[in-house]
């Protein structure tokens, strides 16, 4: 069996660890007022690998408003700390693939901003926040 890259989040090889800090993977897109990915990049989710394709694009952490204050207890949209945690979930929002929901999807951008270095409460909160507002499936 062969493997043929396709465009943006399809299951990858299994043999590809990031050897570069995330934010080396990504440049600035202020004609979008959002980011764009440089390589391609690969991630962990229900026990599969995924691969989100070099040039995709995406806003930073979009998290519903939680009575208006999300932002001002969390991070701001384009916080080092939430930026992999957002490209991973708006991939996963825009491609919806089989085997996923978008509460595992939700659960992931909790994991990366901690994984990340971010709090514990406030990564809650956004996950409250997305699971309440964002996209289903």
């Amino acid at each position: 069996m062969t493997w043929t890259p396709q465009p943006f989040l399809l299951p990858a090889p299994t043999s590809f660890t990031a050897a570069t800090p995330f934010l080396d993977h990504i440049k600035p897109r202020p004609d979008i007022g959002g980011w764009e990915l440089r390589t391609d990049y690969y991630f962990r989710l229900l026990d599969r690998t995924w691969m989100i394709r070099r040039g995709y694009t995406w806003d930073g952490a979009s998290v519903p408003t939680l009575l208006g204050i999300t932002w001002r207890v969390t991070y701001s949209k384009h916080d080092p700390i939430v930026l992999e945690a957002s490209l991973r979930h708006d991939a996963l929002c825009d491609h919806k693939p089989a085997g996923t929901t978008s509460v595992a999807a939700a659960d992931d951008f909790y994991e990366t901003v901690i994984r990340n270095g971010g709090s514990s409460w406030r990564a809650g909160l956004m996950r409250k926040a997305i699971n309440l507002g964002g996209p289903k499936w």
